[in-house]
Protein backbone atom coordinates (compact mmCIF):
# COMPACT_ATOMS: atom_id res chain seq x y z
CA UNK A 1 0.00 0.00 0.00
CA UNK A 2 2.97 2.60 0.98
CA UNK A 3 4.35 1.61 -2.38
CA UNK A 4 1.46 2.45 -4.44
CA UNK A 5 1.25 6.03 -2.45
CA UNK A 6 4.76 7.10 -2.83
CA UNK A 7 4.47 6.27 -6.57
CA UNK A 8 1.49 8.26 -6.55
CA UNK A 9 3.22 10.77 -4.99
CA UNK A 10 5.83 11.02 -7.44
CA UNK A 11 3.76 10.70 -10.36
CA UNK A 12 1.61 13.87 -9.31
CA UNK A 13 4.50 16.03 -8.86
CA UNK A 14 6.19 14.88 -11.77
CA UNK A 15 3.50 15.45 -13.74
CA UNK A 16 3.05 18.54 -16.31
CA UNK A 17 0.09 19.80 -14.45
CA UNK A 18 1.48 19.63 -10.74
CA UNK A 19 4.84 21.35 -12.70
CA UNK A 20 2.33 24.19 -13.97
CA UNK A 21 0.45 24.41 -10.49
CA UNK A 22 3.92 24.42 -8.45
CA UNK A 23 5.15 27.42 -10.75
CA UNK A 24 2.52 29.34 -10.26
CA UNK A 25 2.47 28.81 -6.64
CA UNK A 26 6.02 29.55 -6.22
CA UNK A 27 6.23 32.28 -9.00
CA UNK A 28 2.91 34.44 -9.51
CA UNK A 29 1.40 34.00 -6.04
CA UNK A 30 4.52 33.84 -4.05
CA UNK A 31 3.14 31.45 -1.34
CA UNK A 32 5.99 29.96 -0.65
CA UNK A 33 4.66 28.44 2.32
CA UNK A 34 2.52 26.47 0.83
CA UNK A 35 4.57 24.99 -1.31
CA UNK A 36 6.94 23.93 1.44
CA UNK A 37 4.17 22.26 3.13
CA UNK A 38 3.30 20.73 0.20
CA UNK A 39 6.84 19.52 -0.70
CA UNK A 40 7.11 18.63 2.93
CA UNK A 41 4.47 16.15 2.81
CA UNK A 42 5.59 14.62 -0.24
CA UNK A 43 9.14 13.73 1.98
CA UNK A 44 7.46 12.64 4.67
CA UNK A 45 6.27 10.18 2.22
CA UNK A 46 9.14 9.89 0.31
CA UNK A 47 12.57 11.13 1.94
CA UNK A 48 14.63 10.29 -1.12
CA UNK A 49 12.89 12.81 -3.16
CA UNK A 50 15.39 15.11 -4.65
CA UNK A 51 12.43 17.02 -6.91
CA UNK A 52 10.76 17.82 -4.14
CA UNK A 53 13.83 18.53 -1.51
CA UNK A 54 15.24 21.16 -4.63
CA UNK A 55 11.96 22.35 -5.30
CA UNK A 56 11.10 22.94 -1.28
CA UNK A 57 14.72 24.66 -1.66
CA UNK A 58 13.95 27.15 -3.87
CA UNK A 59 11.03 27.80 -2.00
CA UNK A 60 12.99 28.45 1.43
CA UNK A 61 15.36 31.03 -0.86
CA UNK A 62 12.81 32.87 -1.89
CA UNK A 63 11.75 33.44 1.89
CA UNK A 64 15.05 34.54 2.65
CA UNK A 65 15.99 31.39 4.93
CA UNK A 66 18.96 30.60 3.33
CA UNK A 67 20.54 28.34 5.76
CA UNK A 68 17.04 26.10 5.31
CA UNK A 69 17.74 26.49 1.49
CA UNK A 70 21.17 25.90 1.61
CA UNK A 71 20.81 22.37 3.84
CA UNK A 72 17.88 21.33 1.41
CA UNK A 73 20.11 21.83 -1.58
CA UNK A 74 23.25 19.54 0.48
CA UNK A 75 19.92 16.66 0.85
CA UNK A 76 19.49 17.52 -2.83
CA UNK A 77 22.98 16.61 -3.33
CA UNK A 78 23.14 13.72 -0.98
CA UNK A 79 21.01 12.09 -3.40
CA UNK A 80 22.59 12.18 -6.05
CA UNK A 81 20.58 15.05 -7.83
CA UNK A 82 22.53 17.39 -10.08
CA UNK A 83 21.61 21.56 -8.24
CA UNK A 84 21.67 23.98 -10.55
CA UNK A 85 25.10 25.61 -10.47
CA UNK A 86 23.73 29.32 -11.05
CA UNK A 87 21.47 28.79 -8.15
CA UNK A 88 23.99 27.43 -5.83
CA UNK A 89 26.05 30.54 -6.35
CA UNK A 90 23.65 33.03 -5.69
CA UNK A 91 22.93 31.17 -2.68
CA UNK A 92 26.43 30.81 -1.30
CA UNK A 93 26.38 34.41 -2.12
CA UNK A 94 23.34 35.58 0.02
CA UNK A 95 24.65 33.29 2.86
CA UNK A 96 28.16 34.74 2.91
CA UNK A 97 26.59 38.18 2.88
CA UNK A 98 24.16 37.14 5.58
CA UNK A 99 27.35 36.43 7.54
CA UNK A 100 28.91 39.41 7.32
CA UNK A 101 26.07 41.17 7.90
CA UNK A 102 25.82 39.80 11.29
CA UNK A 103 29.55 40.30 12.37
Amino acid sequence: MEQKITIKIKDYFDSALSRSQAKRIVNEIKDYDKAIIDYSYALSIEPEYPNAVYNRSLCYYHKRDYRQALNDARQCQKLGSQINKKYLTKLMSKINEYWSNTK
